[in-house]
């Protein structure tokens, strides 16, 4: 029985592990949950609906001397395209998970930035 609990636990380890990186970030209460950051990419939820993220998401643009490239929004979802102040693309989606819930998804380059996506989404935060 033991081992076949220990069996389990490696196969799960190393289903997590090779499938790409995954980290969680525990931001404390950034919005009513933690960013959770997997594959290049870092999701939130933040308990205001789309049009108020969309205009926070764009007054931290703003803060942070990122160009608007693209923005096309409507009351369910919004995407955006800016660039970071080293170059890399940035790709920002917020979609409606309720008429008072909005989720953002933040990648940074094609690889993704930890760091980069996470000081996007506090940002935003600060704006709402």
């Amino acid at each position: 029985m033991r081992l076949r609990y220990i069996t389990f636990v490696l196969v799960v380890l190393f289903a997590v592990y090779g499938a790409g990186c995954v980290a969680f970030v525990a931001g404390g209460a950034i919005g009513g949950g933690a960013a959770v950051y997997v594959k290049g990419q870092m999701d939130e939820t933040f308990n205001k609906p789309v049009h108020r993220v969309h205009n926070a998401t764009l007054a931290a643009l703003r803060e942070l001397n990122m160009p608007l490239f693209e923005d096309t929004h409507d009351n369910t979802s919004a995407k955006i395209k800016s660039k970071v102040v080293s170059g890399e693309d940035v790709w920002i989606d917020i979609s409606a998970l309720s008429n008072t819930d909005s989720k953002v998804t933040v990648r940074v380059g094609i690889m993704g930035d930890e760091g980069k996506s996470s000081a996007i989404l506090n940002t935003i935060q600060k704006h709402l």
